[in-house]
């Protein structure tokens, strides 16, 4: 299983807090092995990275997708607001963004990112 990190793409755009239980509650994450990590700078408890296990294409697609529809609420109940840019990101840093694109693309975007990441997963000692 690889370790993917969930992060905002700039500082400033806030925090994860809400993705957070947005990815708890939906059926296609809610069981997946998330855990969230706060600000280093006394933040109070809000989150800036969140940690997901994936092992599998499907995994990384059922996050990626919750997390587009999380955006795609957030840019709908506040449309003054900028949507913040999530990226996943592998142990090597490799990285996905999550963005609105032709599914054909999300697609293989995320397969090849699965690809990479379950393989650089192979790569490390002891798997």
């Amino acid at each position: 299983m690889a370790q993917l990190r969930i992060d905002l793409a700039a500082p400033g755009q806030g925090d994860l807090t809400d993705l957070y239980a947005w990815l708890l509650e939906d059926a296609r994450t809610g069981s997946m092995e998330l855990a969230a990590e706060g600000a280093d700078d006394g933040s109070l408890g809000l989150i800036d990275t969140l940690l997901a296990g994936i092992s599998t294409v499907a995994g990384v697609a059922a996050l990626y997708y919750t997390a587009l529809a999380f955006l795609d609420n957030r840019r709908m109940e506040q449309p003054e607001q900028p949507a913040p840019e999530l990226v996943f990101t592998a142990p090597d840093g490799a990285r996905l963004v999550v963005a609105n694109a032709p599914k054909e693309l999300q697609e293989q975007l995320i397969a090849q990112f699965t690809e990479h990441l379950l393989a650089s997963g192979r790569d490390q000692p002891g798997e």
